[in-house]
């Protein structure tokens, strides 16, 4: 019997890390969008909405059962909405928590002028939730998570000891010498390996839908 594949995304945080990983690979002015497979320049692997820090491609989630993008967006339920049936259509289950605009851009600033990363308000303890409850209810036997945020440590262990295989995709660059993140997981995946290897920056402005 086939082992079921569930795959959680920590959006901002992959978001974010994935952006600064592909900049330092090719240049202060590399954006995301402008991302293509070496030798399949097809744009229709690649999900890339900035204003709500998604970016997600389909060779990140090959043969799961279910992926849920967790991430936030500020502006009306028009922006929600358009931003849920985008990535729906892509085949990825939305989880998109609605931001009040002057905390989105707190944030952001917070990014710019610290380089933290602040994370919105719900976010993480949702899919932390979902997490938790899919392993209690056998949903999954291995789950991919996207992230390089050892907060989740105490959810990567909980779910561990459901029996379940736990392996984290992120960026080794950005943890501490020593982190949990390491060993903690069933595997710790480095995603810049694979945008070193695999991926190239495609040699045409992006339009100004991948404006950050």
């Amino acid at each position: 019997m086939t082992d079921r594949n569930f795959v959680y995304v920590d959006g901002e945080s992959h978001f974010i890390r994935s952006e600064n990983a592909w900049r330092s690979l090719h240049g202060d002015d590399a954006c995301l969008g402008q991302l293509r497979y070496v030798g399949q320049p097809d744009d229709r692997l690649i999900l890339f909405l900035p204003k709500a820090k998604v970016f997600w491609t389909r060779k990140m989630s090959p043969g799961a059962q279910r992926s849920i993008y967790f991430t936030a967006v500020a502006g009306d339920d028009v922006a929600r909405h358009e931003i849920n049936v985008s990535l729906r259509d892509f085949g990825v289950e939305p989880a998109v928590v609605a931001e009040v605009g002057t905390l989105a851009k707190h944030r952001s600033n917070v990014l710019k002028t610290e380089k933290l990363i602040e994370k919105p308000k719900g976010v993480d303890i949702a899919l932390a939730t979902k997490m938790l409850e899919d392993a209690f209810h056998q949903a999954f036997d291995v789950c991919h998570l996207y992230t390089s945020d050892v907060d989740f440590l105490p959810v990567i262990q909980a779910v561990k000891a459901r029996g379940k295989q736990v392996y984290v995709h992120g960026y080794k660059n950005g943890l501490s010498e020593r982190s949990p993140l390491l060993y903690v997981p069933d595997r710790f995946v480095d995603l810049e390996d694979s945008l070193r290897s695999e991926c190239e920056l495609l040699a045409i402005e992006p339009t100004e839908e991948f404006g950050s």
